[in-house]
């Protein structure tokens, strides 16, 4: 496996406002760090992306990102959306015009991630207590990044032993 810690991103904390109102210095930081985490252009336009920045914390960093089709084990209807990894938790979204879906998971309840990759798609699956949500992608190094990302924090809180509720 070849050397990838050059790449790491620039962790940059989000305030509360859409992209397109943060300041110029902020959203080009962010659009820097998703490139980083493997969104390819089309993903930057996403209404999801332009989102993304209301749902996070100020001081709250982004580790990873995936794009892509998504389908709940419990036979949710099948939606596109995103999915961010921070490091305090996980934040689904799905935005279309006049609708916006979300969630957030604490890493405490992700039992675990799987990765595979068949021809040009790749399935990332996370297993939580409340179920299993599978994103398909064609976004490669975004998944990898994400799957690491999701692994790296999911360890963390294992050997922490308990979660802080109060981030």
């Amino acid at each position: 496996m070849s050397d990838t810690s050059h790449l790491r991103p620039q962790h940059i904390p989000l305030e509360r406002t859409s992209l397109h109102e943060a300041s110029a210095a902020r959203r080009d930081n962010l659009l820097r760090t998703l490139r980083l985490l493997g969104a390819d252009l089309y993903d930057l336009h996403l209404p999801e992306t332009q989102y993304l920045p209301q749902l996070m914390k100020p001081h709250e960093k982004l580790l990873g990102i995936l794009y892509g089709k998504y389908k709940h084990a419990n036979n949710q209807p099948i939606g596109r959306g995103l999915i961010a990894a921070t490091d305090q938790r996980l934040l689904f979204l799905d935005r279309k015009p006049f609708y916006i879906h979300f969630d957030e998971l604490i890493y405490a309840v992700v039992s675990g991630i799987t990765y595979a990759h068949v021809g040009f798609s790749t399935m990332v699956t996370i297993s939580t207590r409340m179920g299993d949500v599978s994103f398909r992608t064609f976004n490669r190094t975004a998944a990898r990044y994400f799957v690491t990302a999701v692994e790296q924090m999911v360890f963390k809180q294992q050997r922490k032993g308990s979660y802080d509720y109060n981030y």
